[in-house]
This record gives C-alpha cells, sequence and structure tokens, in this order.
C-alpha cells in the first residue's frame, strides 16, 4: 500500500472543462477541502474521494459525486485510487464546466484521467501502520529512550513526567517498538 505526505496537484482539460486534481493526505484532506471551495468559487463541482486504513485494518472508503450523474465521477476517482494501492489520503477534482456536456462514460473517463494524472505526479510513499504503546520508566533512562529513539529512527516519542517517574509513548512500525522495548529493557 502507498500513501502521501504532501499535497500535489495536476491538470487535465477535455472538450474545455478544466479539472484540477489534489492528492491529499487524510490529515489535511477537510482543510483542503474548505481552502479549494474558498479559492476556486466560480468552479461547479468538488469531486472527492477517500480511502482509510482504520485501527482494525478495515478499508474505509468515501466518495462524492457533487452533482455530477450518480457514479459517474466520485466512484471513478476512487477506482483509480484503488487500483494505485493507494491508503490514508484522498483526491479532490474541481471542475470548471467548458459548456460540453460529457456524458456519464466521458465523465468516467475525465475524472479517471484527472486522478490517474495526480497520482503519477505524486511521489507515492510505502504506508507503513504505526502502533502506539505507553512504557512507564525511571527517570534516570530518560536519555536512554532518546538515544534508542535516535538510533531507531523512531520519529514520534513523548513524555509525561511525573514525580518519581516518566511515561514515555512511543508510535513506531511493530518491529521498531518491539527492538526499542528489548533494547531499553536490556539496559
Amino acid at each position: 500500500m502507498f500513501s502521501v505526505d504532501k499535497i500535489t496537484q495536476a491538470k487535465y482539460v477535455k472538450d474545455n472543462s478544466t479539472f484540477l486534481s489534489y492528492l491529499i493526505p487524510i490529515e489535511n484532506f477537510d482543510d483542503c477541502l474548505f481552502g479549494l471551495k474558498k479559492e476556486h468559487k466560480k468552479a461547479v463541482h468538488f469531486v472527492r474521494a477517500t480511502r482509510i486504513l482504520n485501527e482494525y485494518s478495515q478499508i474505509i472508503e468515501y466518495s462524492s459525486d457533487d452533482g455530477e450523474p450518480k457514479g459517474s465521477s466520485g466512484m471513478s476517482v476512487l477506482n483509480v485510487m484503488r487500483g494505485s494501492n493507494l491508503i490514508n489520503s484522498g483526491i479532490i477534482v474541481v471542475r470548471y464546466f467548458g459548456g460540453k456536456l460529457l456524458g456519464v462514460g466521458g465523465l468516467v473517463r475525465a475524472y479517471s484521467a484527472a486522478a490517474l494524472e495526480v497520482i503519477n505526479n505524486s511521489h507515492l510513499i510505502t504506508f507503513e501502520k504505526l502502533q502506539t504503546i505507553t512504557i512507564q520508566s525511571p527517570l534516570n533512562k530518560i536519555e536512554l529512550a532518546k538515544y534508542l529513539a535516535r538510533k531507531l529512527n523512531i520519529k514520534s516519542l513523548k513524555f509525561d513526567f511525573m514525580q518519581n517517574f516518566a511515561i514515555i509513548h512511543i508510535e513506531a512500525n511493530g518491529d521498531k517498538i518491539q527492538d526499542f522495548i528489548n533494547h531499553f529493557k536490556e539496559k
């Protein structure tokens, strides 16, 4: 599976209709949609699709035709995302109507092409599912925890300090968490 870590844009034109497509990390999706609607006030449609992997390893999908004929656009974008094995991301396609009706088949092809164009212009990253653990630690092992996190390339390490101990919160893939625990306990 793949995801993205930054917003990417592409443009596709079909029969004078302009399709601006955006591939977005899921955590930025709602803000990006809001911003695009403010920026593109004359656009007629904001077709979108998302795919999210939930905590039970289930893929939750959503699509919206945003006023286009039912099933002609949102599902087309979603199918391109499925075919590209994208997860925890979304695509928004902003359409400026060019004066010619494309028909359902034409819309399916146009929205699919716009989605594929933005995916091809993006730097996809391999998706890895993260786990979160919490460890209670003596205060004198905080520097060891920081060292192990740097050594194992763990980017999410937080501390809650109590009077006589610290609570360490770690987010990483399962292998890195296990390595951290093994090294932390043996020191």
